[in-house]
């Protein structure tokens, strides 16, 4: 399981661990919101559990990978749109959260790049 998104952080050293191994390969990494190196998690329109997993996350990243990177806000989207990044060794990992109006859902996202 991908750290505990329900519990407070700080975060246990289990929890920094399963987000080490997120990044260095997050096609083996066995979560059923996540799928190749993207996971993903639905929820209704504005929910605030939405907003809860996507403040909980990125405490956790940032007490785990360190303090978030500069944003590029530079966003043109008619919904809301919230973006964090985190630097880890040559990657980095991106933590979204979206409202889509059109589908009635906000979703949350991690995701790893390089």
């Amino acid at each position: 399981m991908l750290f505990c998104l329900c519990g407070p952080v700080p975060a246990v050293a289990q929890d920094c661990d399963d987000i080490a191994h997120f990044v260095r390969d997050p096609a083996q990494f066995d979560l059923a919101a996540c799928e190749d190196d993207v996971c993903m998690w639905r929820f209704g329109y504005r929910d605030q559990a939405a907003h809860d997993r996507f403040e909980r996350l990125g405490a956790l990243l940032e007490l785990c990978l360190g303090r978030e990177l500069a944003l590029d806000d530079s966003v043109n989207h008619p919904d809301s749109y919230q973006l964090r990044r985190f630097q880890i060794d040559d990657a980095t990992v991106f933590l979204s959260i979206k409202d889509k109006a059109s589908l009635r859902q906000t979703l949350v996202f991690l995701r790893k790049g390089s």
